[in-house]
């Protein structure tokens, strides 16, 4: 779940952001483990213009997980940063940028850098593409997702 509220001459909210679940992870001499993680974070979204959304959240992460090794768990904390701008009435980009220091047990950085586009096709159906750049753990890959969403 992610809140962002635009801070303005009245109001200052504060923006987060939370999720909880298995994820899967590279993690050393492997091709993907599953890690439960829990992750949240918090910080202040700005709106410079009517069609942009400018945000940055402090984040905090712990996982857990046998194939961390003795330690068997990984604490970490890093930020997040990126615009939400709306072209068109349709067409919306999301530039994004993280990063995450896991600096307590299993100690590693994982980073990725991105941009998400969706194209609203009807009140019901989203044409969606994200191209992503990210590392973790000495593990460098591009992703390219292309998507039709129908809402219901």
């Amino acid at each position: 779940i992610t809140s962002l509220a635009a801070r303005d001459a009245f109001f200052n909210p504060i923006s987060w952001r939370g999720r909880a679940g298995l994820i899967r992870k590279r993690l050393r001499n492997d091709s993907g483990s599953l890690v439960a993680q829990g992750r949240g974070g918090f910080g202040v979204a700005h709106r410079p213009f009517t069609r942009a959304l400018l945000y940055g959240l402090a984040d905090g992460s712990m996982e857990f997980s046998p194939r961390y090794g003795s330690e068997n768990f990984a604490l970490g904390f890093g930020g997040s940063m990126g615009a939400y701008v709306d072209l068109s009435e349709r067409y919306r980009l999301h530039p994004y940028a993280s990063i995450m220091r896991y600096a307590l047990g299993d100690e590693h950085t994982i980073a990725s850098v991105g941009l998400e586009q969706r194209y609203t096709l009807g009140t019901d159906l989203d044409l969606r593409l994200s191209i992503s750049r990210s590392r973790e753990v000495r593990s460098y890959w591009t992703d390219a997702i292309l998507s039709l969403q129908y809402y219901f």
